[in-house]
């Protein structure tokens, strides 16, 4: 679905949850997400600093 938005997104990480905890995940890390970094615009995208984002492309989801 990302690529529709962003043909240039790469996906650096995966997480597995419950079903049931999808909605509750999501929720988690866009509220982290929007503590640490400025959001782009009214949408899932945030702007990220390159060290950050450098940790996040070794860790993926450990980095947050």
């Amino acid at each position: 679905a990302y690529k529709g938005m962003n043909p240039f997104a790469v996906c650096i990480d995966v997480k597995q949850v419950h079903p049931r905890d999808i909605d509750a995940t999501e929720i988690k890390y866009h509220m982290l997400l929007n503590k640490r970094y400025l959001r782009q615009g009214n949408t899932e995208w945030f702007i990220v600093p390159e060290q950050d984002y450098e940790k996040i492309l070794k860790k993926g989801f450990d980095a947050l």
